[in-house]
């Protein structure tokens, strides 16, 4: 069942109790995505899993799933998206943790023990958005008859007219 995510809480409490949350955020809420979309009606259903590693890192494995209305850059009209990503992170307090890590997990700097869910759940969606949207080739998208050009569709050639500059070749000198 899902429930209202919330706001902010301690990884590291989290970690140590093995708890797991799951829920629900608007995507009106997210305002560094609402940019990307056409229309911020909907939810990011989300799962999260706080846990140690076997070499007792902090970690958070999560998965959200959203469907997000995007503008087609062929065709400019609305699309859907969807989302359906895992994720996990390790949890650091510092930046020379977040290095040692990096190498195997993607590092979450969390400082003074408070981690906005809402900002790890937009980062995860910020990361899975493509650079440039498109219906996929099966769907039926205006611009993918641009690609279809018959040559022979267009009407009479059009006469060229005489270059006002042709005379300034007879004027210049071998």
């Amino acid at each position: 069942m899902f429930e209202r995510m919330p706001e902010r809480v301690n990884p590291f409490r989290l970690v140590d109790a093995g708890r797991r949350l799951q829920g629900r955020v608007a995507l009106s809420r997210l305002k560094r995505l609402a940019p990307a979309l056409l229309s911020d009606e909907g939810e990011v259903a989300v799962r999260l899993e706080f846990s140690r590693n076997t070499q007792g890192l902090a970690m958070i494995r999560g998965r959200v799933e959203a469907v997000l209305e995007l503008g087609c850059q062929r065709c400019m009209q609305a699309m859907r998206h969807v989302v359906d990503e895992e994720f996990t992170v390790a949890v650091v307090e510092t930046d020379a943790e977040a290095e040692m890590v990096q190498e195997q997990y993607d590092p979450l700097l969390v400082e003074d023990e408070a981690l906005m869910l809402i900002d790890l759940i937009e980062d995860e969606l910020l990361l899975v958005m493509p650079l440039a949207p498109m219906h996929p080739e099966q769907q039926d998208c205006v611009g993918r008859d641009l690609r279809e050009f018959d040559p022979e569709s267009v009407g009479e050639p059009v006469e060229e007219k005489d270059n006002p500059f042709a005379v300034l070749k007879t004027l210049k000198p071998n």
